[in-house]
């Protein structure tokens, strides 16, 4: 299965892009964040997945029982690597 794209641009990048202005939106004026950190890992990944399924939609492919499995695996595939590309950024921060 190749990556979902849009367009030119791959559902990772769409979906970085999508997580980054979830959280700036989401952060208080007084630098408190309304989603607490516990539950963006699942934001992502529910992200991911829909993302997936979106692709599938705007690639105009029929929403058939393997298209569907395949396109909710890569978006949760895609939602996961970006869980764990944060957790690692966030373990090589200098303090």
């Amino acid at each position: 299965m190749e990556d979902i794209q849009f367009g030119s641009m791959a559902a990772s990048a769409v979906l970085m892009g999508i997580l980054a202005l979830i959280y700036k939106v989401c952060t208080r004026e007084d630098g408190t964040e309304c989603i607490p950190n516990r539950f963006k890992p699942l934001l992502a990944v529910i992200l991911g997945i829909a993302l997936g399924l979106i692709g599938m939609k705007y690639n105009e492919l029929a929403a058939n029982f393997k298209n569907v499995v395949n396109h909710v695996l890569v978006g949760l595939n895609i939602g996961l690597s970006a869980v764990g590309l944060w957790e690692l950024y966030k373990t090589k921060k200098p303090s």
